[in-house]
């Protein structure tokens, strides 16, 4: 796979204060594509994962193995565990 960059994607709802909250968290550029699930890509990739419903908690993670991890710190902690460098957090907020 030379020369294909392959990364995470977090799907992030509008008026979400978790998937504010988490991109706040994330460096530009640093291994993570942002995707609204109300686009044509973002509903493919839900159906795909089968998580096309309402009890689906957003944000939500495809990591590049193809795990999916539901909410805001579960999907931090993935992040960081697969080597994503987050931003500290400069105020305490509660999730």
């Amino acid at each position: 796979m030379d020369g294909v960059i392959v990364k995470h994607i977090l799907l992030t709802k509008q008026n979400c204060q978790k998937c504010d909250w988490l991109k706040s968290q994330i460096p530009q550029n640093d291994g993570v594509d942002f995707m609204d699930p109300e686009t044509p890509e973002g509903m493919a990739l839900l159906a795909f994962h089968e998580k096309f419903d309402t009890k689906t908690l957003f944000p939500l993670l495809i990591t590049v193995d193809g795990r999916v991890v539901e909410g805001a710190l579960p999907a931090k902690r993935t992040l960081r565990e697969a080597g994503v460098k987050l931003e500290r957090q400069t105020q305490t907020q509660t999730l």
